[in-house]
């Protein structure tokens, strides 16, 4: 017993004061794999509630769209929502996965809610938990573009759900309502310059203080783009706003995580600013993970006083510390890019690229590692967390389960 208190230890502090190399040793804890959904020509999925969602396409007869959602005790199908032959003649100009079906569906008050096109343009669509009724409900701008809408979110009773043109706040007991036309509780529709262009980047919330951000672009010319930060209460008023960036260069995508009373930023270029909630700049650091790391952060997360973050187009993942910027630590498999989402469970970050890695927040150590699917036609992959059931999901071009390590 005390030889593996020993053992255990070693684990936990550095690998080097133990005497043992920096590889991870070959016996760490294998990850258990619950079940295996093969979900053919899969884009994605998302997890509501008790379901977890992932979308599939097939070219006959034009794009044809169908969304399965699978129970996540057994992997069996729940509901099948099927999306049909929408805007012919410009379907081969796109990838079906882009324009058929959500990239992502929220359950809340007895319903899901997912993103949806028709040839009347862009909108939401509500369906009840057991599939029997659906409502289109159509976004106040007139023939918003599919491409236009953003991942939606949820804070309380509101939906939120973005565009680059504008953000609506609807009320999820009402959309369960199924009667009448829904409206916005409240929206914000952006009006560009007479000579330029408005763009909303990303939307997040903060559930602690009941605020939303909202983050965007003023652009009058490529070399004069102006990068702002909105805060606004529950009801839409707009509580203060800050300018994050003047006149710049366009670095387009720029993304931001809130958490611990922190905005956190990221702005293109390798930088990235912190904001408190009263909109007060606090630091600003260069959030490059590696020389060759893209400009802006892909996916990110506030927990345990550091920012955890994955850059687009690298292989990398990067710990920043939330007080004042400073890197922490970088993990780079030196493989294929870690593109999607990652999750952080008792103190272990989980993501996958390929292969499903563990690793100790605190240093960026593997503490296990798993092939997911070595056939998989994409090298990255998204990992969710479903709470109630303990377990890890993990969408690799299939869909799988594992419990996590701890």
């Amino acid at each position: 017993m005390k030889r593996l208190t020993i053992t255990a230890l070693c684990l936990l502090t550095s690998l080097v004061a133990c005497g043992t190399s920096t590889r991870p040793p070959s016996t760490l804890p294998a990850i258990e794999k619950l079940f295996t959904v093969d979900s053919t020509n899969a884009d994605g999925f998302s997890l509501a509630g008790d379901v977890v969602f992932s979308q599939e396409y097939t070219r006959a007869a034009g794009y044809t769209g169908v969304l399965n959602g699978y129970d996540l005790t057994t992997g069996q199908v729940r509901l099948r929502l099927l999306y049909t032959d929408q805007l012919p003649g410009t379907r081969e100009m796109v990838v079906a996965g882009d324009r058929y079906g959500p990239q992502e569906v929220i359950a809340g008050s007895g319903v899901y809610v997912s993103r949806y096109l028709d040839d009347g343009g862009a909108a939401i669509r509500v369906t009840s938990q057991d599939g029997t009724r659906v409502q289109i409900v159509r976004l106040p701008k007139a023939k918003e573009s599919y491409f236009s809408l953003q991942q939606m979110t949820v804070l309380g009773d509101l939906l939120l759900v973005p565009t680059i043109h504008a953000v609506y706040a609807y009320s999820l007991s009402e959309l369960a309502g199924f009667s009448g036309t829904p409206t916005p509780r409240w929206q914000h529709e952006f009006t560009p310059p007479a000579d330029g262009s408005y763009t909303v980047s990303d939307v997040q919330v903060d559930a602690v203080t009941g605020q939303t951000y909202v983050l965007n672009y003023v652009e009058l010319s490529r070399e004069n783009v102006r990068l702002f930060l909105h805060a606004y209460r529950q009801d839409g008023t707009e509580i203060w706003q800050q300018e994050v960036t003047g006149p710049a260069p366009l670095y387009l995508g720029a993304k931001m995580t809130v958490g611990e009373g922190r905005i956190v930023v990221f702005q293109g270029a390798g930088r990235m600013a912190a904001f408190d909630s009263a909109g007060t700049a606090v630091w600003k650091a260069s959030s490059l993970c590696q020389e060759n790391g893209d400009q802006n952060s892909t996916y990110a997360q506030i927990q345990q006083h550091t920012i955890f973050f994955s850059p687009g187009g690298s292989s990398a993942l990067c710990a920043f510390n939330l007080t004042d910027g400073t890197r922490k630590w970088t993990f780079d498999p030196n493989g294929a890019g870690f593109m999607n989402r990652f999750v952080v469970v008792r103190g272990v970050l989980y993501d996958s690229n390929g292969t499903l890695y563990a690793l100790d927040t605190a240093t960026g150590n593997v503490l296990a590692k798993t092939g997911v699917d070595p056939s998989a036609e994409l090298g990255g992959g998204t990992v969710l967390y479903d709470q109630p059931r303990n377990q890890l999901l993990v969408w690799a071009d299939k869909l799988w389960a594992f419990k996590p390590i701890r």
